[in-house]
């Protein structure tokens, strides 16, 4: 009996011990649900909206350079919300906004990520996945989309799907 003691006295400390010497990794950056920052190689952008009903139907990529252009964007997204998303307020001289819709879904769980916009000769190009539901997902009418900011440049800028 005492040797079956003395062992679990062993384990148990070994384990105590262990858990001392564990280290606790945590992610000490800010995270906000509605902005996130993310530097891509020489073309940072912000995630301004990323949302499963733009309400725009047929898939599209479009640039916005101008307040005209972004409050047609919104009207199109906020036509059937309400309370309605506010519109950013974006100096256009220094920003614009890319816009990535796919069309409508047949159901939820689809997605677009950009993975980085890079500066190519005398282009820039936005290189983006869109993602497909796995597994289960709601049956549920959507039209995914993704709006960012990031620097105006006056490149042509090429979307490209990277599959």
């Amino acid at each position: 009996m005492l040797r079956y003691t003395h062992i679990l006295f062993v384990f148990s400390a070994i384990f105590i011990g262990s858990l001392a010497s564990c280290k606790t990794n945590k992610n000490t950056s800010a995270k906000d649900s509605k902005t996130k920052k993310m530097l891509v190689k020489d073309n940072p952008f912000t995630i301004l909206l990323q949302n499963g009903h733009s309400n725009i139907t047929k898939q599209k990529n479009t640039v916005i350079k101008d307040k005209k252009s972004l409050n047609a964007i919104y009207s199109k997204i906020n036509s059937t919300r309400k309370p309605s998303l506010p519109i950013p307020e974006i100096d256009f001289s220094k920003t614009m906004i890319l816009g990535l819709f796919m069309g409508t879904k047949s159901s939820g769980g689809y997605s677009i990520h950009i993975n980085r916009i890079e500066s190519k000769g005398k282009e820039m190009v936005v290189f983006y996945t869109e993602k497909a539901p796995q597994g289960m997902a709601t049956m549920v009418i959507t039209q995914p989309c993704l709006l960012v900011s990031t620097a105006t440049s006056n490149l042509p800028i090429r979307f490209e799907l990277v599959k």
